[in-house]
């Protein structure tokens, strides 16, 4: 038998489980409850284990893989420059320009002005 601040509740769980409200590894009541703060938690709730219980942190991902597909198109156009220049095309030198403005949108749109 286990004392709660809300009462006395005759049986709880043998594993611990994180609770949804209060956010605390806790045991859970016969009628599904958090036996700390006294909310229901989610029906599908993971036992914690010491693996589950520690969290590996995030990889972040350098400049250059964050930049390389704009570094990508940035070149093709500048490729696609020169090649205008030599053979004296305009329609080559909006699609370059075309390319560019659509990398800048893109690094704006995934990471944010």
């Amino acid at each position: 038998m286990r004392s709660v601040a809300h009462g006395t509740v005759a049986s709880v769980s043998g594993t611990l489980t994180r609770c949804g409200a209060c956010g605390r590894d806790t045991f859970t009541t016969e009628d599904g409850r958090c036996d700390y703060c006294g909310r229901p938690k989610p029906v599908a709730a993971e036992p914690v284990t010491a693996e589950t219980a520690t969290y590996a942190p995030r990889r972040v991902p350098s400049v250059w893989e964050e930049l390389r597909p704009q570094i990508v198109c940035a070149a093709i156009s500048a490729l696609l420059v020169v090649v205008a220049l030599v053979v004296g095309s305009q329609v080559l030198l909006y699609v370059a320009a075309i390319l560019l403005v659509g990398a800048v949108v893109a690094a704006v749109v995934t990471n944010g002005w």
